[in-house]
């Protein structure tokens, strides 16, 4: 996968855009992530990879460097504060779909 792919796939995943994650990864200007996205650079600096990591701590870094397809850490690899926050999270969004799914549910 590209660069430019995996900046693409990382913007869709946190409902997010370069202009934005550029902000949120401190550079001054997004120009550089423009430059991933539209083909310019071919590979992320060690400088966005280490921004990314901080920012999403779930990003595997052989996807961001180009090593694999898979963005998601295998579960194994994550610090333990990860973990519980990535397992607090789902069950928040559990909770969030039971809720919708019983507001859906037909008025008897």
């Amino acid at each position: 996968m590209k660069a430019a792919d995996r900046i693409n796939l990382i913007c869709e995943t946190f409902n997010t855009n370069p202009k934005r994650l550029a902000e949120e990864m401190g550079y001054d200007s997004p120009s550089t992530l423009y430059m991933v996205v539209n083909g310019h650079t071919k590979d992320l600096s060690p400088k966005m990879v280490t921004g990314l990591e901080k920012l999403y701590p779930t990003l595997s870094k052989d996807f961001l460097i180009g090593l694999s397809d898979n963005p998601i850490k295998e579960i194994e690899s994550l610090s333990p504060s990860t973990a519980a926050l990535i397992l607090g999270e789902l069950a928040e969004i559990k909770k969030m779909l039971q809720i919708l799914m019983n507001d859906k549910a037909p008025k008897r």
